[in-house]
């Protein structure tokens, strides 16, 4: 009995540290843990608050810093404030992005030269739209739009820099329309050109409709034959006893040249192969020019003459809103509101950024001026993450136990069962010796008795 008391305190003894530790530890972790989910959640509500204010923002900053860039680049801030406003009302209108029409205007501005203040913003609309309407980029317009401002430069000082980018614009469109030919396609035939029709005192219109018509058939060789015809198209006519020159000496349009021919040869060339030879030998290998285009005098000219309308940018405006897609044009009104909500903002936010940048440079500053703070700061820093650090480890430690609990729970739980079975069956061996002893009593009862019986029936025999 002694010993059997003297186990159970060495037991409780032992035991009631551990539990203590135990409950130490548990606790420590749950106050840990709730402690990290509260800074998660802390960090999380703050980290979404940050991200909603700059996804909100986000627009009006991207345009504001599109202006800023564009104002390092010495564009005035009141053609600045135009195109800001044209660039809002083109996004909503067309569906299209109101910055890049912003950033738009530095490429506009270094292609065409000489644009003022005023003429920068509606010249930018132009191309954009234009670009819109053809598909292509805002650059690649500004480009294209730089070369025909520089080859016929003597028509935009006498239209006006605005106007000749109007019908410029509704040119490519016609071209567009009638030849399928793309804006860079159209640029680069009129580089293959060398500005020969230039030179030559050709309008754009005849040349667009030119080039246009030629490279239906002859293809990127259409810019090199019709330089080549334009270069030697006085001398071919002496060839032919005609004259490609007026009484000033200027040159005659390319439909003139070709009523010419057509008073010399016919209306038809097929099957005249005398002068398709006289042809070949006056104009050599540009004979393909007029080949090409001596049946179709009539469609040329009516070309010369739809290039030549002026109606602003009403073509232009009329393929660009066939373009429009609805849903982008639902997003860009949408980015639109949050832009101009968001710059009124930008003017009161940015400051305050700005002096907490401020105060965070001077901090800076102020740990390389002085080391020790910086190594004290550091210190604390870093004995605050450890404290963390530990709460990290006292929940791992709680996780992995209970997880190993966990393990040992399904090999009690089978322990226990077979401790069960193994009392079950004790239980059922003792009640069967039992019934067995009851059993052995009747039996050597009646095994008396029935020696009694033996004994007297032979006494009662002798």
């Amino acid at each position: 009995m002694k010993q059997l008391d003297f186990t159970l305190s060495l037991i409780d003894k032992l035991s009631r540290p551990l539990k203590q530790a135990q409950s130490s530890v548990t606790g420590f972790a749950e106050k840990s843990k709730a402690a990290f989910m509260q800074i998660g959640g802390g960090v999380l509500a703050l980290a979404g608050t940050g991200m909603a204010i700059r996804g909100a923002l986000s627009p009006a900053i991207e345009m504001y810093d599109a202006l800023n860039d564009a104002a390092s680049k010495g564009i005035d801030d009141q053609a600045l404030k135009a195109v800001q406003r044209d660039a809002l009302r083109f996004s909503t209108t067309y569906g299209a992005s109101a910055v890049e029409f912003v950033q738009s205007t530095e490429s506009i501005n270094s292609a065409i030269a000489g644009l003022t203040g005023n003429e920068l913003p509606k010249v930018t609309k132009v191309a954009n739209t234009l670009a819109f309407a053809l598909k292509s980029t805002a650059a690649e317009t500004a480009e294209f739009m730089g070369q025909m401002f520089g080859n016929f430069s003597a028509d935009a000082e006498r239209l006006g820099k605005v106007q000749f980018a109007e019908q410029l614009a509704g040119k490519m469109v016609y071209m567009r329309k009638v030849f399928g030919t793309e804006m860079g396609t159209i640029k680069d035939l009129m580089e293959g050109a060398r500005g020969v029709g230039t030179n030559y005192g050709v309008g754009l219109d005849e040349q667009l409709a030119v080039l246009g018509q030629l490279n239906r058939t002859l293809g990127t060789e259409a810019s090199s034959a019709y330089e080549g015809f334009m270069t030697g198209a006085v001398e071919g006519a002496k060839k032919l006893g005609l004259s490609f020159t007026d009484a000033t000496g200027k040159m005659l349009s390319m439909p003139e040249m070709l009523i010419k021919l057509q008073g010399k040869y016919g209306k038809s060339l097929e099957g005249n192969l005398k002068a398709q030879a006289e042809l070949d030998a006056a104009f050599g290998d540009s004979s393909a020019v007029v080949k090409h285009l001596y049946g179709n005098v009539a469609l040329l000219q009516r070309n010369i003459t739809e290039l030549g309308g002026s109606d602003g940018l009403k073509r232009t405006q009329e393929m660009a809103t066939k373009l429009v897609k609805p849903w982008d044009r639902f997003v860009q009104i949408l980015k639109a509101i949050q832009t101009v909500i968001g710059l009124t903002l930008i003017p009161v936010l940015y400051p305050v950024l700005n002096r907490l940048a401020d105060m965070g440079q001077t901090f800076a500053r102020w740990m390389q001026l002085f080391p020790n703070i910086a190594r004290v700061i550091g210190y604390a820093a870093m004995a605050l993450l450890g404290f963390a650090a530990v709460g990290a480890v006292a929940n791992i430690v709680m996780g992995v136990s209970k997880f190993i609990m966990m393990g040992w729970k399904g090999v009690w739980k089978l322990l226990t069962a077979v401790t069960k079975i193994d009392t079950a069956w004790t239980w059922l061996n003792t009640k069967a010796k039992l019934a067995w002893a009851n059993v052995m009593k009747s039996l050597r009862g009646i095994l008396l008795a029935l020696r009694m019986q033996a004994i007297m029936t032979g006494t009662a025999i002798n």
